[in-house]
């Protein structure tokens, strides 16, 4: 079971921060290129997962484990609040999805595993229908190359894709098998590329880039039997199982020991989210800087592991 509790961590935490940010700015970085942005994104972070190990240092995952976990509450939140709830009290729609963190955050790893397998039927089945929802919408002339892309706008757009894919694997995940790994990063890959092409095919270059959130955009476009509308925020539940098990993972890869101090930890990510929703200034902050906060962290965790590999070649 253990096993399967890795290989489904990596599957969320390559998606969650890029459906709700990434791939907006992507879009604006590299227009109609995106795809090559994102097919070398996968390329390169495929090499750094097969040959970079994490050094796990545990004061670093803790820190580090905290701040992806509010981060990804405090978009789901942001989230909740503009698209669905905006009436809600920003506390007690915090309250909620904290608790959830909690309550899993208790969880027992079979368990655990047991939620994060459900987690990814749905992600997957939601997937597919978007798929089907949206292909008779799709334009193909809106993938035409746009002549105005520069070779350094697609790398920026590379850099983007690395940088939220698979910062948060090398921080909270655990290599165990590569190749487990891997084939679950394809499987993450292949659905935010494949998301990605719908949204430009079907909303063209000039709507797509005016949205902070393109995905849930598109997902407006779906019907069911040609009356049955508005059931984007059905299909956009995926995005949230996304961020909530992220922030799950993200205090779990704590490794804390006691439930009071996980209770104490779970009480200050409800009073970061809260302060942090509330101010807009700071969810602007996050949206535009998280890819290169991300940067720094992947340099800083390439960095240590290769200091602990020459250390080990020398013993």
């Amino acid at each position: 079971m253990r096993k399967i509790i890795k290989d489904k961590n990596s599957y969320y935490l390559s998606r969650a921060f890029f459906s709700s940010i990434g791939m907006s700015l992507i879009f604006t970085k590299s227009l109609t290129c995106f795809w090559i942005s994102e097919l070398l994104g996968i390329i390169i972070s495929i090499l750094i997962l097969y040959f970079i190990k994490p050094s796990n240092i545990k004061i670093i995952k803790a820190v580090v484990g905290f701040l992806m976990s509010l981060v990804s509450m405090i978009i789901l939140v942001n989230m909740g609040h503009d698209l669905y709830l905006n009436e809600t009290p920003i506390f007690i729609l915090s309250l909620l999805p904290v608790i959830a963190v909690y309550i899993l955050c208790n969880c027992n790893k079979n368990v655990f595993s047991q939620v994060g397998n459900i987690f990814f039927i749905c992600s997957i089945t939601l997937f597919i229908l978007k798929i089907l929802g949206l292909a008779p919408h799709f334009m193909l002339d809106n993938l035409k190359p746009y002549s105005l892309v520069s070779i350094k706008e697609v790398l920026l757009g590379t850099l983007i894709f690395i940088s939220i894919s698979i910062t948060p694997i090398m921080y909270l995940d655990e290599f165990t098998k590569r190749e487990e790994l891997i084939k679950n990063y394809l499987i993450s890959s292949f659905t935010t590329l494949v998301v990605s092409t719908l949204a430009m095919g079907v909303l063209g270059l000039k709507e797509v880039t005016l949205y902070r959130n393109p995905e849930y955009i598109v997902l407006k476009k779906i019907s069911v039997l040609n009356f049955i509308n508005n059931v984007d925020s059905f299909f956009n539940f995926a995005i949230l199982l996304d961020l909530l098990f992220t922030s799950s993972i993200g205090i779990r890869c704590m490794s804390i020991k006691s439930k009071k101090v996980t209770i104490i930890v779970c009480i200050l990510l409800l009073i970061g989210t809260t302060i942090a929703t509330h101010n807009n200034n700071i969810v602007v902050f996050i949206y535009y800087n998280l890819p290169y906060i991300f940067t720094v962290l992947l340099i800083i965790q390439l960095f240590l592991s290769i200091i602990k590999y020459k250390l080990i070649k020398k013993q």
